[in-house]
């Protein structure tokens, strides 16, 4: 039962509650009823908010206890709620079932004896091809990939999965394809090969989940025109549902899609976003941009600056001159391929270490940041 429903049906009850005054037992089971429905919408409140949250589904039997610590931790620590889902609980398919489509969940999956259950459940694996084709960030750890692959969002994509030969040849033969790298972070899709990848794991989830909420919020942004050709910051996993821009050094999130030169001066651009104290830094000379947390000191990969010819584009720059349904204008930004200025990877998983104290056993920095 999902949060709307219960509300439909409190509604309902207290209807009745007011028309039986003159049959006190049914008033009596109404007042039950109230109450029991009451307790349903803090059950699964975390899931249904706005805030972004984590959901995180535990297999019966599960192995992966570092990682759901860490979880938990870092969640915590900046600011998002998080919930578990045991597949052993009654209320594993209500928990699931209350995950609506507008909610703003990312969805982790752990390893356990159980997987072998939710593989088989096909009702399982397409309620997460639904979660990923609704927007949300799905993350797998261990086996627990093997889900995602038989749900086809893998298909023709760089995941990870615990280092096997039989579960990386299944993983293959679904038209996944295999990294060896210890996590691996997709568009809106991060896997990993176990506890052993736990901390880098949580950290690249975290990590996305932020980059989500900034990019919600500003999506690309236009910078203005020079050399006839108009200059964005387009993010990682980009949508062109969204369309920002920067005038007179103050970034816009509405603006009338006018054209206007370019101001911002070549030793680089900074502009806050209304995500906490989050800053988008943006490098004209390496076109490389990261967003930054001047209260940890924390820096991610986020996206790069690209240039367009407006002969392309037409007059409008939010590109609603632009057949949108049979041209984008933009290449998807790659930050793997970039060695000019970028050991992004490394340098942000050092300072992720040092902010949440206790990351003493990583030894291989990702630089599989792609899309």
């Amino acid at each position: 039962m999902t949060f709307n429903y219960a509300v439909k049906i409190l509604n309902i009850m207290f209807k009745l509650y007011s028309v039986v005054e003159k049959y006190p037992c049914i008033r009596v089971l109404s007042l039950i009823s109230i109450c029991i429905i009451c307790l349903i919408p803090a059950t699964f409140a975390d899931v249904n908010e706005n805030k972004p949250s984590v959901l995180v589904i535990i297999p019966s039997g599960y192995t992966d206890d570092l990682t759901l610590q860490k979880l938990h931790e870092v969640s915590g620590q900046f600011g998002f709620g998080i919930q578990n889902a045991e597949q052993t609980s009654n209320s594993f398919k209500n928990i699931l079932a209350s995950v609506s489509p507008e909610s703003d969940v990312t969805i982790v999956i752990l390893s356990g004896a159980g997987i072998t259950n939710l593989l088989s459940d096909p009702s399982f694996t397409k309620q997460v091809a639904s979660w990923y084709d609704e927007g949300k960030i799905i993350a797998a750890n261990g086996e627990s990939p093997a889900i995602l692959a038989k749900s086809g969002i893998l298909k023709n994509k760089s995941a990870t999965i615990k280092n096997s030969p039989e579960l990386v040849r299944e993983f293959n033969d679904t038209g996944a394809i295999y990294s060896d790298n210890p996590t691996v972070i997709g568009n809106r899709i991060i896997t990993g090969q176990g506890e052993n990848a736990a901390e880098e794991f949580v950290i690249n989830v975290i990590q996305q989940m932020i980059i989500k909420e900034i990019r919600k919020e500003t999506g690309i942004i236009y910078l203005g025109d020079k050399n006839n050709s108009a200059r964005y910051i387009v993010p990682t996993g980009y949508s062109l549902d969204k369309i920002s821009a920067v005038e007179n050094n103050t970034l816009k999130t509405e603006w009338n899609g006018d054209a206007y030169n370019l101001s911002y001066s070549l030793s680089g651009i900074q502009y806050p976003t209304d995500y906490h104290n989050w800053i988008i830094i943006a490098d004209p000379d390496t076109n490389i941009c990261k967003i930054y947390d001047p209260d940890t000191d924390l820096e991610i990969p986020y996206g790069m600056i690209q240039n367009i010819e407006t002969k392309d584009i037409g007059k409008r720059r939010d590109l609603s001159s632009v057949n949108q349904l049979k041209s984008n204008p933009f290449h998807e930004p790659v930050l793997s391929g970039i060695e000019k200025g970028l050991n992004e990877t490394n340098e942000t998983l050092r300072r992720w270490k040092n902010i949440l104290e206790d990351y003493n056993k990583y030894t291989n920095e990702s630089d599989d940041l792609r899309d």
